[in-house]
């Protein structure tokens, strides 16, 4: 990257270094979503209401902006009243 930013200018309007750029990108984000399967996914959703917890604080998240640490806090919460069930 250090090597590049000089150049930067040039790559950018070069178009086979955005379909370069573009595969990367396409790359990084296939290895990201396999590393978060498996070993967060495959661990720690074991029943139908971890998904659904999960799903309630990604649309926290996502949706109404909330703070992170109300949605760990709220979610953590969720799953203990759930065990204790």
């Amino acid at each position: 990257l250090v090597g590049a930013l000089p150049f930067w200018d040039r790559l950018r309007h070069a178009a086979r270094a955005r379909a370069a750029l573009s595969g990367v990108n396409a790359a990084v984000v296939g290895l990201l979503a396999a590393a978060f399967y498996d070993p967060v996914w495959t661990s720690a959703m074991h029943t139908p209401s971890d998904g659904g917890i999960a799903g309630g604080g990604l649309l926290l998240l996502v949706v109404w902006n909330a703070p992170s640490w109300l949605i760990v806090g709220l979610c953590v919460t969720a799953a203990s009243v759930l065990a204790a069930i």
